[in-house]
């Protein structure tokens, strides 16, 4: 009996025509793994990319006057953030805007993602008026789809936040 095993098993192992399949199944998981999160790591680099253009796109506006104070935060995303946009839903952004007397007195609150995803905190959106500094800051939850790469990437394991930032003076506008 023992010697019929020793056949078989000497005989399975002389046999090499399904190796190769064997050998793709091994590596193909891993492979499709990392394809998978190459390609969400560059569709979010994509997305941020995206975000700190329509921020300064949407900056531009304010910097010269086309964008001026009493717009509510709404109407501001609709008319000058969400048109720059294509990777990100905009109703998901969230928007701090800040005007301060001079540069030096610039300054922001720690919005990591607790302070973020508390829906008790809101950012100030306040847009100067001439010649006024201001800060504006845009952030986005980015969602990952691939496993494991959250739990690299983010403090909640399946997400991260994208952030676009910019300080500026505006113009002298009338």
């Amino acid at each position: 009996m023992m010697t019929k095993l020793r056949q078989l098993l000497g005989r399975f192992r002389r046999k090499e025509e399904g190796a190769t399949a064997i050998e793709f199944a091994l590596i193909a998981i891993p492979f499709f793994l990392i394809f998978m999160a190459l390609f969400e790591m560059s569709t979010m680099l994509l997305a941020q990319y995206e975000l700190q253009q329509a921020m300064t796109n949407a900056a531009r506006a304010i910097r010269t006057g086309q964008a001026r104070s009493g717009l509510s935060l709404n109407d501001f995303r609709d008319s000058y953030v969400c048109p720059h946009l294509t990777f990100v839903k905009c109703s998901n952004i969230k928007i701090e805007a800040k005007n301060f007397s001079s540069f030096g007195a610039v300054s922001y609150t720690d919005a990591d993602e607790d302070y973020l995803d508390d829906p008790s905190k809101t950012l100030p959106f306040s847009i100067g008026g001439p010649s006024e500094v201001m800060a504006i800051r845009m952030f986005y939850k980015w969602k990952f789809f691939t496993p494991l790469i959250g739990q690299f990437m983010g403090k909640t394991g399946n997400s991260r936040y994208l952030a676009a930032g910019t300080v500026f003076r505006n113009e002298p506008y009338s």
